[in-house]
């Protein structure tokens, strides 16, 4: 095998998924290789041989396979980290009485009590949007909630619609969550051609190049060092060749 470029945490999808084009391709040569001498080999001696020769192939997939879903948690993160500053919380009881006096000073007016639902709702918008991210703006939203004039999943468009880095957080973890979707049916089918030389090559939905999503060229520390090669671990293998073994059946 050859030596890796490097080991490292910090990968793209592009380079995950690269890292499974490489593996993909040892596997393919490996059963091309194994089939050649197919004639010489009983069922079992087969099938040994097979499992003898892909040992490694299977701890690299599952290597692998952890990858995807570690990538796209750091983009979860950012999100959820981003939400969070814009709802901030306190145990400060003079937060919650600056919640109360604005709460208050909204519902007093005429126009507001006597507004449907839709413009109450517009109402309680245009206040929050006009305060800054604090505890007390968190607390007016949670009681617009709980008193009925405005639905939890309100709050989630407010925030959008308000506060572009949410919104561009929101996409890149929407984003990242599709790549990793891809790139763990990518997994998917490595791992059933590992099953026996004679598995079938991966249909369209295990190859889609997750090039083509926003943010795959997004490096993200996967928090798991993982040896990064520039090709195929055995490149220097022809397709027919027929691969080294001291057992024949």
């Amino acid at each position: 095998m050859v030596q890796p470029k490097r080991t490292t945490s910090k990968l793209s999808a592009a380079d995950i998924q690269a890292q499974f084009t490489h593996l993909a391709t040892d596997v393919r040569r490996t059963g091309n290789s194994l089939k050649r001498r197919r004639a010489d080999l009983t069922d079992k001696g087969y099938k040994d041989e097979w499992g003898r020769l892909t040992a490694d192939h299977k701890l690299r997939a599952a290597q692998l396979a952890q990858l995807p879903d570690k990538w796209a948690a750091q983009a979860v993160a950012a999100r959820d980290d981003a939400r969070n500053a814009l709802l901030p919380t306190t145990d400060d009881p003079t937060a919650q009485l600056a919640a109360e006096a604005a709460w208050n000073r909204l519902t007093s007016r005429r126009a507001y009590r006597s507004a449907e639902p839709m413009e109450r709702f517009a109402m309680i918008r245009d206040e929050v949007q006009n305060m800054p991210a604090s505890p007390a703006r968190t607390l007016l939203l949670n009681e617009a909630v709980t008193r009925g004039d405005m639905k939890a999943e309100a709050i989630e468009g407010i925030l959008k619609e308000s506060d572009e880095t949410y919104r561009d957080a929101c996409k890149a973890a929407d984003y990242a969550s599709t790549t990793a979707a891809a790139l763990n049916r990518r997994a998917d089918g490595i791992m059933d051609s590992l099953n026996s030389p004679e598995s079938k090559a991966p249909g369209a939905w295990h190859t889609f190049d997750v090039n083509n999503i926003p943010g795959a060229d997004t490096v993200r520390d996967t928090g798991t060092g993982t040896a990064v090669y520039d090709g195929p671990t055995i490149p220097d293998l022809p397709v027919t060749a027929d691969l080294p073994t001291n057992n024949r059946w």
